[in-house]
């Protein structure tokens, strides 16, 4: 009996929070430290899922800034995802499967972590390439530096 209570005071259970940002709307934690927002955002036409990771912390007006700042360079920034693509995504030789991925990518997911002043995020791409991976940009500011397939 005595080491079920130590385990509860070690871990406790999880209970999911909710807070309402009124320029973006409610955003719910979950138990990996992540706020995520409710609703799908509408970005370049196209439905996108928002999470802020802050080790269970609610996001403050920094955190909340960096999407708003997101959405106002958007075409600046898709247009460094693309550029990265297409000068550094395989060629997978006769089927097209690449060109035919870059014509059709759109944004999925946008993860923000870290420090505001860091403002590292990522975005996941759809649809998925080669035989299953999921196309994940690593961003700095406004400008990709990185992408990995997952999967």
């Amino acid at each position: 009996m005595w080491t079920h209570r130590i385990f509860r005071a070690l871990f406790p259970k999880f209970e999911s929070r909710s807070v309402t940002v009124a320029t973006l709307g409610r955003l719910t934690s979950n138990r990996f430290g992540y706020w995520v927002l409710d609703e799908a955002v509408c970005l370049a036409g196209h439905p996108v899922e928002v999470a802020f990771q802050t080790a269970g912390v609610t996001p403050d007006a920094a955190d909340i800034a960096r999407y708003w700042e997101v959405e106002f360079y958007w075409p600046q920034i898709w247009q460094s995802v693309l550029s990265k693509l297409g000068n550094e995504l395989e060629d997978d030789g006769a089927d097209g499967e690449r060109s035919d991925f870059l014509a059709k990518a759109r944004p999925r997911y946008l993860e923000f972590f870290g420090t505001a002043a860091e403002c590292e995020w990522e975005l996941v791409l759809e649809p998925e390439i080669y035989g299953g991976h999921i196309v994940t940009m690593r961003m700095a500011h406004h400008q990709c530096y990185d992408f990995r397939l997952d999967g």
